[in-house]
């Protein structure tokens, strides 16, 4: 969860400060926004716990009103007292790397570098992306503030815990349908809930059967691999147990027709080849065996591939914490003794609106790299030559498109992508044919790899979010349903 700063000049943007603090303390709890004015007790040195909050906030908010810059302590700007703490907590942040986000108050532009003292940190927070903040657009304005302060915290690995926080936000509201203006709202909402629904029931029926079909690859490898003296009796049992799994996944379910007799139609062929080869081993016939196995092998998993990114890029969970959002602004819109109540709420919302971050990412950075993968793959294919045109073709097209912030996953691999790119520039500078080849080479399998790590983890990422949120879903729309009735 991140931890946010409010900064400000009280003499400037306190009372929106305040309203700014309260906002945000109900959607993000009161524990992770800090402001001076509330948070600093009696008694307590109030200079080591602003430079404590300092050094743990992930975000600060620079609140910038009419009177930001030229308001005055004996005669002179307080922006030009190296005291001064409002200059102390930019300083900081900028020091940091944090996200620093200045929020212009009411129309009010941008400070220009010439109205700041003489300092590097200074300096640069003129060249900090602000956003517009008007009293008149308030809601609008704070919800739009609260979907930038995930965006930038959502960055940070998405854990294990995560996923049940998500899951309890969500048992919290199942909980609430006994009051009737959660269920009224809950039940407008029914027609996001069912669409939520069916995507993850299409993540969680796709990934079952890529399982299946990835332990037939493993019968496949053994049978390969063992060669005649492979039990092809004993393959074919446990080729028989997959199939039967995968018949009964889409016998009911929401598929595409032509997928779905795709798949019918490479099984049946694949277990006519298994009965010829144990009626009749002999050589042609595993070969044929082997043959059959290996275009089901290449066709179907690749469909499967498609049909996980696809429903990953229709799932808005977006609007699922818009509506948790919706219902968190009502259960808490009295006294601030209501927020441990409704903690898991408002820790439900903040990880899942960073958790659909993390998998609009995830998603993008698939298909990017799958399409890189094919460029490569039609030069292969072509045997067709690496020359600084087609290079560059190829790194306008597809590479280009590849950029940070990255997953984790490939955030940690990005480094070898980019030697091999260096490398593969160097050679087509020097001209060199062989060594253009030889690196290009390497540069297509590395880049294979590292496709195959971004893709099984989206799918392990579906699958977690899946199997910790479907059936909390599940059973509020059931809710919803029985509502109606």
């Amino acid at each position: 969860m991140p931890k946010i700063f409010i900064s400000y000049r009280r003499i400037d943007t306190g009372p929106s400060a305040k309203q700014f603090y309260d906002d945000l303390s109900r959607r993000f709890g009161k524990y992770r926004v800090f402001m001076d004015t509330e948070d600093i007790r009696a008694g307590t040195n109030y200079v080591e716990t602003l430079r404590a909050q300092l050094a743990e906030c992930d975000v600060l908010l620079a609140l910038i009103g009419s009177q930001w810059v030229n308001c005055e302590r004996d005669g002179r700007r307080r922006l030009d007292f190296p005291d001064d703490w409002v200059r102390e907590e930019i300083i900081t942040a900028m020091n940091r790397k944090i996200p620093l986000i200045p929020v212009l108050m009411n129309d009010v532009q941008p400070p220009e570098k010439s109205e700041f003292p003489e300092n590097p940190e200074l300096q640069l927070f003129c060249e900090q992306q602000a956003i517009k903040f008007s009293e008149t657009c308030w809601d609008d304005d704070i919800r739009n503030l609260v979907k930038e302060v995930v965006k930038f915290t959502s960055r940070k690995s998405i854990a294990e815990n995560d996923y049940s926080l998500v899951s309890t936000g969500l048992q919290l509201l199942t909980d609430l349908m006994t009051e009737p203006e959660v269920a009224g709202i809950v039940g407008r909402s029914q027609e996001r809930i069912e669409q939520t629904c069916r995507q993850l029931q299409k993540l969680e029926l796709f990934k079952r059967i890529h399982d299946a079909f990835h332990n037939i690859e493993t019968y496949f490898q053994s049978i390969v691999a063992q060669g005649a003296k492979s039990p092809i009796k004993h393959q074919k049992s446990l080729f028989d147990e997959q199939v039967k799994l995968i018949r009964h996944s889409i016998q009911n379910a929401e598929i595409q027709s032509g997928l779905r007799e795709l798949i019918i139609g490479q099984l049946d062929s694949t277990t006519e080849a298994f009965k010829v080869a144990i009626e009749n081993q002999n050589k042609e016939n595993r070969a044929i065996l082997i043959g059959e196995l290996s275009t089901l092998l290449s066709v179907i998993p690749t469909r499967l591939d498609q049909c996980i990114v696809s429903a990953a890029a229709e799932l808005e969970l977006e609007r699922i914490a818009d509506l948790m959002s919706e219902l968190q602004d009502i259960l808490t819109s009295g006294t601030t003794q209501d927020f441990p109540k409704y903690e898991r709420l408002i820790c439900g919302i903040d990880v899942l609106r960073q958790i659909g971050c993390e998998l609009a990412t995830r998603v993008n950075e698939h298909t990017l790299l799958q399409h890189l993968d094919s460029e490569l793959r039609t030069i292969y294919a072509g045997n067709i030559g690496i020359s600084p045109r087609i290079w560059e073709s190829i790194q306008v097209r597809a590479r280009n498109l590849l950029k940070p912030p990255f997953s984790e996953t490939l955030d940690n691999r990005i480094k070898e992508m980019e030697e091999k790119e260096a490398e593969i520039q160097s050679a087509l500078d020097q001209k060199n044919k062989t060594i253009i080849n030889d690196a290009v080479a390497e540069y297509f399998w590395r880049l294979t790899a590292i496709f195959q790590n971004v893709d099984s983890a989206l799918k392990d990422f579906c699958n977690k979010l899946s199997q910790k949120t479907l059936p909390r879903l599940e059973l509020l729309l059931d809710l919803c349903k029985r509502g109606q009735s």
